[in-house]
């Protein structure tokens, strides 16, 4: 069975995911956080990059390659509340491979909370189901 999409499918995906306080952290090559030809921040490289992580089961490492985008995006902007959604339910996911529930549930709520603040009513009644009940964890599309 075929499994997730690739966005960025010239990058190949780590060998293995990190969690933190198990194991060494490795060096993530990611992409630029700039490509100013690519208006539109949906079809940038690191932004797409960080979905293939995602939905490869690479959380923290997708985490990682969103925050730089994150950084570079205008404050208040919709891509800026999108990612952080998106960071928020990546860090909910690390939290769940650790054990900690507490974390998910709060993370979870920010993340749907800035999903919300984007638009994305759909995605983040997604993230809710996920955290609270354990449904499944939603493949990402740009």
């Amino acid at each position: 069975m075929a499994g997730p999409p690739r966005y960025v499918p010239h990058r190949a995906l780590p060998a293995v995911g990190y969690l933190p306080g198990r194991g060494e952290r490795p060096r993530l090559e990611l992409a630029p956080t700039c490509t100013p030809h690519v208006l539109d921040w949906r079809d940038r490289e690191g932004y797409r990059w960080g979905l293939d992580l995602f939905n490869h089961g690479f959380a923290w490492e997708a985490h990682e390659a969103w925050e730089l985008q994150w950084a570079a995006s205008p404050p208040g902007s919709v891509e800026r509340a999108r990612l952080a959604g998106l960071i928020q339910l990546a860090a909910a996911v690390v939290q769940r491979q650790l054990g900690r529930e507490s974390g998910v549930a709060t993370l979870g709520r920010r993340a749907a909370h800035n999903l919300v603040a984007a638009g994305d009513d759909a995605l983040a009644d997604a993230v809710t189901a996920w955290a609270g009940a354990g449904a499944a964890l939603p493949v990402l599309a740009p």
